[in-house]
């Protein structure tokens, strides 16, 4: 379609459903990833990086039961 690359590359990561679909995947990574013992200091700073370390904390069961899937 004579596209660059690239250019749709960050459109379509800086988008809202993409946005969107990143929070909610890391939602559940990160809090999971704390309980097991793999949220190491190089790993938390990575996150951080990232902006997604501030769910650390999230309770997602408690989001579920909220929604009603428990």
């Amino acid at each position: 379609m004579g596209w660059n690359a690239d250019e749709v590359r960050e459109v379509f990561l800086a988008s809202p459903p993409a946005q969107m679909f990143r929070k909610m995947l890391f939602m559940r990574i990160v809090p999971n990833l704390k309980k097991l013992g793999l949220l190491t200091a190089r790993v938390r700073e990575a996150f951080d990086r990232l902006g997604i370390l501030q769910f650390e904390d999230y309770d997602s069961e408690e989001a579920d039961r909220r929604l009603g899937f428990l």
